[in-house]
């Protein structure tokens, strides 16, 4: 065999082999989970206690909790930092229901179980869009590390 015909038969098996390396992908991580429940206020010793900051929440299942099936996420941050959750109209239909249950009271939104946000319901949720808007941005880079657990989102 000649010497370049060695050369390309080498060459050959290193193309090959090279192909046959698995290719690193980027991870691709599941979306979290976020539901939504009416809360009471608890207090502190309670068994059923879901902390946010220094407060206690008890998660109520009646009225049932939302889970959301479908959302995306809109982040604003121009005079308070706000993330849009933009719903599936099923979610928006069964979100508007438990809202009006939980007039007066609050909802907390959870993710992954955690909760990150648990605001006054001072009217019905109507419409695809759920803003939540934050005064501190501490609890808002909270919630944002949440629904993005690798990366943080483009800006």
């Amino acid at each position: 065999m000649s010497r370049i015909s060695s050369l390309k038969l080498i060459a050959g098996a290193l193309l090959i082999a090279a192909c046959a390396c698995p290719r690193s992908h980027p991870r691709v991580h599941p979306k979290p989970q976020v539901t939504i429940f009416a809360v009471a206020d608890g207090r502190p010793g309670d068994a059923r206690c879901r902390w946010l900051d220094d407060e206690c929440l008890i998660l109520k299942e009646d009225p049932p909790p939302v889970r959301l099936t479908a959302y995306q996420v809109a982040i604003e941050d121009r005079n308070s930092p706000t993330l849009t959750l933009e719903l599936s109209v099923d979610d928006a239909v069964a979100l508007e229901a438990l809202s009006r249950s939980a007039l007066g009271g609050r909802l907390a939104v959870a993710v992954d179980g955690r909760i990150v946000h648990a605001p006054k319901v001072r009217e019905p949720l109507k419409g695809a869009g759920l803003q939540l808007s934050y005064c501190g941005r501490e609890r808002f880079e909270d919630t944002r590390a949440a629904l993005f657990p690798v990366d943080a989102p483009p800006r």
